[in-house]
């Protein structure tokens, strides 16, 4: 015999209460009684009765509930504490929330998942990049609350939470500093990265405050794999053939580190011996595993997920209310991860 899902009424009946009184207890309203609250509470456990979510929602014009959209994030080890924060934040809050991944090469609001976003009845929406960078948000998606996670709109209608990379190109400045580096190379992600030019901005602002002329730096120009590789190991060999050649190369993201080593090591060069590196992102993949350990500037994901709820509830809030939040774009700091791969001169 096919058994079926347990309602209200089953509750009330085997209470011996009224539907109303079954819908106080499970929200928790006062006045009423210890008995009955008891009873009540018995049966639930009993038949195993789960609230139906959308009905309280119905009632109460609030779901407790929220949409995660992203491109990459949830399928990238990089930077899916993102998605970590976000649900660690989510459940403590006692909200739902769904995974949504936007289609490949497509507008990240358009297309069946973001479809189903529109339909959903849920509070509000929170949309992840991979990568820190400029993204357009269409008009009509203003409807509804919204936060950015480590991506920003231009026009500033929206508010964002993304890392602080000006800071964290400061804190790689003054780290190779403090190690007593003056004579530092600085091997940039592309040109067109928002993080390439925040990062260099803080790390030339760590040298000018010590006296020092900006470190040299150079750009990569390809993303493809191939191409990628050999333009990096063409900017190693030519800083480390310099006259005077760098005590320290610090790069863009510790993907780059990871290649800087095989070609220093193909040189002949050892690390930290011959010359200090130092990465970007602490990717614990590579950086834990490599020898030596390699120091490098955290990327706070997981406080940035986290930070996106909290930013959301509010702005949830302050619509329900009929009050508007001033969009914002929160920094969060990341900080340095000391491991063997900076010498101390």
């Amino acid at each position: 015999m096919e058994v079926g899902v347990t309602t209200i009424h089953d509750v009330a009946l085997r209470a011996g209460v009224s539907i109303k009184t079954v819908s106080r207890v499970i929200n928790g309203e006062p006045n009423v009684r210890p008995k009955t609250k008891a009873a009540v509470e018995s049966a639930i456990a009993a038949l195993d009765y789960v609230p139906s979510h959308f009905a309280r929602a119905m009632k109460s014009g609030q779901s407790k509930t929220i949409a995660f959209l992203t491109d990459s994030v949830v399928t990238s080890p990089e930077s899916i504490d993102i998605a970590k924060g976000v649900a660690e934040a989510a459940a403590e809050a006692g909200l739902a929330l769904f995974f949504l991944a936007s289609e490949p090469d497509k507008s990240p609001f358009e297309g069946p998942s973001f479809d189903f976003i529109r339909s959903a009845q849920v509070d509000g929406l929170i949309y992840a990049t991979h990568s820190h960078r400029e993204i357009e948000v269409p008009e009509h998606l203003l409807e509804k609350p919204l936060v950015l996670v480590n991506c920003f709109e231009f026009a500033g209608r929206v508010s964002s939470v993304v890392p602080d990379d000006r800071q964290g190109g400061y804190l790689a400045g003054q780290l190779l500093l403090e190690k007593g580096h003056k004579n530092v190379a600085f091997i940039n992600l592309q040109k067109d990265v928002v993080a390439s030019r925040l990062r260099q901005q803080g790390l030339n602002l760590a040298f000018e405050r010590a006296g020092l002329p900006p470190p040299h730096c150079v750009f990569l120009k390809h993303e493809a794999e191939e191409a990628y590789a050999e333009d990096l190991a063409q900017h190693v060999r030519t800083i480390m053939a310099a006259d005077e050649p760098p005590t320290a190369l610090f790069c863009g993201n510790d993907k780059t580190a990871l290649r800087a080593l095989g070609v220093l090591q193909s040189l002949g060069l050892n690390v930290p011996a011959d010359v200090s590196l130092l990465g970007y992102d602490d990717f614990t993949i590579i950086a834990e595993l490599l020898s030596p350990g390699l120091t490098t500037i955290a990327i706070p994901y997981l406080g940035m997920g986290r930070e996106a709820i909290s930013v959301l509830q509010d702005v949830i809030e302050k619509r329900a209310n009929n009050h508007v939040r001033q969009a914002a774009k929160i920094q969060i700091p990341g900080w340095p991860v000391h491991r063997k791969s900076v010498a101390t001169l």
